[in-house]
């Protein structure tokens, strides 16, 4: 535990890295590789690239919860994946502890790579909306 919170001082975190998945009404939300240990330097770019680009291409298609469980991935997508260290800090030494190490803690900057998952959500995004409102105007 004095590890861990020792790392989480020097500005690691804990990550997941969601993703979704859907079929017709069958709409899976997952967590890609378990959870990740981040600093500014090491962080899964290649888990998150491939993370977006399967929720951008297969999370949209189950309804209803397919485009929700999609734009909230994308989401945490957008900031690297999704942290997870005040839940373990809060489980591990309590609710205000945990916000006293966090706030006094090194923040983690994600790597450039960001902005390739950046881009490609950006492009998602407009894709989908483009074939929404093709559909739309063809009824």
């Amino acid at each position: 535990m004095i590890d861990f919170l020792e790392r989480v001082k020097r500005g690691e975190r804990v990550i997941t890295i969601p993703y979704v998945l859907s079929i017709l009404i069958l709409t899976l939300q997952r967590s890609m590789g378990g959870i990740h240990y981040v600093n500014s330097s090491n962080w899964p770019m290649g888990r998150i690239i491939i993370a977006t680009i399967v929720t951008s291409i297969f999370g949209w298609w189950g309804l209803p919860f397919g485009p929700i469980f999609s734009l909230i991935s994308l989401y945490y997508l957008w900031f690297g994946g999704r942290d997870q260290t005040r839940t373990m800090l809060k489980s591990m030494v309590g609710p205000v502890e945990a916000s006293r190490i966090l706030a006094n803690a090194v923040k983690p900057k994600p790597t450039a790579g960001i902005w390739i998952i950046r881009t490609i959500i950006v492009l998602d995004i407009y894709a989908v909306v483009q074939l929404f409102l093709t559909i739309i105007q063809g009824a």
